[in-house]
């Protein structure tokens, strides 16, 4: 048995899969506290290597990459350290349009986690900052003059995990 601790930034990690590279060994994913296990056939040689996919798209690094066994005879331990990349917010821009003008000082209301947005400018544009990875939607949030229907088209635009910039909003 091959057994050890994965932690990332510090912190044990859950749901880190541990690859073996072939079939004389098979591996859990880390649990809450981080802890692996590897069963292996006595006597073989293999490699075991970390992953973990991080929702916001980071990359981790992982320390050692990978752990080898040869001719393995006796429980051993093999401990992985990751940090993860820092990621810089992605951004989504639009502009708020009435009646073919742009309204300025208009609030976009966010529905879900992960963005925050600015109030429309004098040409109507709006920007919003963005976690990678975030799942949320944009919509108008602008009183409408009294005794005046507004519809707005569309009327909110969903992103699913966003991973890029985007300026269609």
């Amino acid at each position: 048995t091959v057994s050890g601790v994965v932690s990332l930034d510090g912190k044990a990690v859950a749901g880190a899969s541990i690859a073996p590279s072939n079939a004389s060994a098979t591996c859990s994913t880390s649990g809450a506290t981080g802890l692996y296990t590897c069963q292996a056939e006595k006597g073989s040689t293999f490699t075991i290597t970390p992953s973990l996919s991080l929702t916001n798209g980071a990359k981790v690094t992982w320390s050692p990459a990978n752990a080898s066994f040869s001719a393995i005879a006796a429980n051993a331990t093999a401990n992985f350290s990751g940090t993860s990349a820092k990621v810089s917010n992605l951004t989504v821009s639009g502009k708020i349009m009435l009646d073919a003008k742009p309204v300025a000082n208009g609030a976009v209301k966010v529905t879900g986690s992960g963005a925050s947005c600015s109030a429309s400018n004098s040409a109507g544009a709006f920007t919003c900052s963005v976690t990678p990875g975030a799942t949320f939607s944009l919509a108008p949030n602008i009183a409408a003059p009294t005794g005046v229907s507004v519809t707005w088209t569309p009327p909110s635009i969903s992103y699913v995990k966003l991973m890029a910039n985007n300026s269609s909003a």
